[in-house]
């Protein structure tokens, strides 16, 4: 492995995350933007690093910055837009939400426009894309059990239950 890559930086900033290992996953991701301080993957887990934290402030400016450098990838789309809607901003994240929910839609898209539905309030209009996606064997969900901040908060047995389908639970 490239001790220099950006990529495996940002990867194993990822595996400290997934941890719960918050500080060192900091650390890791900050060497990542001392090497290419445009990479749009480092500024995203940087973002998800605040935003489990609760520093929404920072999570905010990475974002931002990740989805400016991304091309506006829609899952940094997504949870900007989750994080307006978290912070007060419904006019900002019902703008991206628009943005996703344009043609066409995809799976991204409608990824990534579950996590502002579980912002605003909107869970079980969420959990019903996630189910739609789980039917059409959507593979990034593999990751769904790491944003239950998003979807299970308060506990929800949809969501719980789509977990034991995929096999999270």
């Amino acid at each position: 492995l490239d001790p220099l890559s950006s990529s495996v930086n940002t990867g194993m900033a990822r595996i400290y995350y997934f941890r719960g290992q918050y500080e060192k996953a900091l650390l890791q991701i900050k060497k990542t933007l001392g090497l290419d301080p445009d990479y749009a993957e480092a500024h995203f887990s940087e973002s998800m690093i605040y935003f489990r934290t609760r520093e929404f402030q920072k999570a905010r400016a990475s974002l931002e910055k990740a989805v400016d450098l991304s091309g506006r990838r829609p899952i940094m789309v997504g949870i900007l837009g989750a994080l307006y809607g978290k912070t007060g901003n419904v006019t900002a994240m019902k703008k991206l939400q628009s943005e996703l929910e344009s043609p066409p839609v995809t799976n991204d898209k409608l990824y990534a426009t579950s996590y502002i539905m579980a912002a605003a309030g909107q869970k079980d209009e969420a959990i019903d894309i996630l189910e739609r996606l789980y039917r059409d064997k959507y593979g990034i969900l593999i990751y769904l059990k790491l944003e239950n901040e998003f979807f299970d908060d308060p506990p929800n047995p949809r969501y719980r239950q789509l977990l034991r389908k995929i096999g999270l639970e």
